[in-house]
């Protein structure tokens, strides 16, 4: 990806499905003017971070401060009541209870700028730390007896699950910390809806859609990630959550890609094409899927643009079937 983006001229681009942000940081490495953009507010927050973010850092006394419970404050037991070993051991959910009122006393030491950047990097530590505890670093089984299950592993992070949580937070902040730099030229992070970003002169608007398969199915990334988006909201969490779930998941509080009534994703990517026709559209995709390569070129050449493809073959973790599959992944440059 950046052999190709390299070549093209552009000053200003807009990640539409921002994500964990690795691309938008590409284009800020790039001295781009960045614009990262996710519907998931913990995405949203990591987008802040590490994207718009330009110079501040969590200090030690900082990672000291937020692992370390302050005497006489009364805490919050949301997780270490609502989650009794789903997700984490025990002491596990009190020590996350403690951490993110922790992030939001951040407030008695800083403010402004600096403790919205401060709060977003401890946040996006606490979610890396959450999930490199998680079986698969992620949320959708009740499945905590597999990390503690004592059996001979031939695979897994089983090294990685022994480290006690404030360790291996306060190894998470410092990297995170040296994520951070100035790339000289202003950059944003904003949650809003894809369909409902306002067209500005990007020059560069850069799409990675939810991947539908050949059959018209896609991760719901909310029901996957469901306790990092909770932690993020933490205060309205108790309303959001479907307690007929048995992983107590998320109730869904946005429109999904693609699944709205009488629309399909097809519909979704030529309105955002139309949208964005003054600008270099690159999408990244997977084949085989739905809508095909074909669909998706044909639209951005209905919108005037003339596209170069490229490809190359994707292998899933775990996965015996990969050779069979053909999976690719696809970069189509829309100019």
């Amino acid at each position: 990806m950046y052999e190709r983006i390299n070549r093209l001229e552009f000053n200003t681009a807009l990640d539409v499905f921002g994500g964990t942000g690795v691309v938008s940081y590409l284009f800020k490495i790039l001295g781009k003017s960045v614009t990262y953009n996710d519907i998931l507010r913990s995405n949203y927050t990591t987008g802040l971070a590490l994207i718009e973010n330009q110079r501040n850092v969590l200090l030690e006394q900082d990672i000291l401060f937020l692992s370390t419970k302050q005497s006489g404050h009364n805490y919050p037991d949301f997780i270490e009541q609502t989650f009794p070993s789903m997700y984490y051991t025990d002491d596990e959910n009190v020590w996350i209870d403690v951490m993110i009122e922790n992030i939001n006393l951040l407030s008695s030491k800083y403010n402004g700028k600096t403790l919205r950047y401060k709060k977003a990097l401890a946040f996006y530590s606490l979610y890396q730390t959450c999930l490199m505890k998680r079986p698969y670093n992620l949320f959708h089984r009740n499945n905590l007896s597999m990390r503690l299950r004592d059996v001979n592993r031939s695979f897994g992070n089983y090294k990685t699950w022994s480290i006690p949580a404030p360790e291996l937070f306060a190894r998470q902040a410092n990297k995170a910390n040296n994520f951070v730099f100035d790339n000289g030229v202003e950059n944003k992070a904003q949650c809003i809806d894809a369909l409902n970003i306002e067209s500005n002169d990007y020059d560069l608007v850069y799409l990675d859609p939810p991947y539908f398969n050949i059959k018209g199915q896609t991760n719901d990334y909310l029901k996957m990630y469901h306790f990092i988006e909770g932690m993020t909201r933490y205060e309205e969490w108790p309303s959001m959550i479907d307690y007929n779930s048995p992983i107590l998941s998320i109730n869904n509080g946005y429109r999904q890609w693609g699944l709205g009534k009488d629309e399909k994703p097809i519909d979704s990517f030529k309105s955002l094409c139309q949208k964005f026709k003054n600008s270099i559209i690159v999408v990244s995709y997977k084949t085989p899927g739905s809508p095909t390569i074909d669909e998706l070129q044909r639209v951005l050449n209905e919108c005037g643009k003339k596209v170069e493809i490229d490809s190359v073959a994707h292998s899933y973790a775990l996965c015996k079937n990969n050779s069979v599959q053909g999976n690719r992944e696809v970069l189509l440059i829309g100019k």
